[in-house]
């Protein structure tokens, strides 16, 4: 869950970003794409996260980390 809430918390900037470059395109503008670099950064990032909550998930469906009784 921990890595759900991380991805989610990066992908805040780049959303607020996108949004505005949109509005800026719908009102003949040219979007300010000075942190585009910043936002490909991120969206690896974001990657990696999801590959280890995969993993994460997987190793939780099979056990790991739940008491053994015996």
């Amino acid at each position: 869950m921990g890595l759900l809430a991380a991805i989610l918390v990066l992908e805040l900037g780049p959303m607020i970003a996108l949004i505005r470059w949109r509005t800026a395109v719908a009102r003949g503008g040219v979007p300010d794409r000075r942190a585009a670099s910043r936002f490909a950064r991120i969206s690896f990032v974001q990657g990696i996260l999801v590959v280890l909550m995969v993993l994460a998930a997987t190793a939780m469906a099979r056990g790991y980390g739940v008491p053994h009784r015996g």
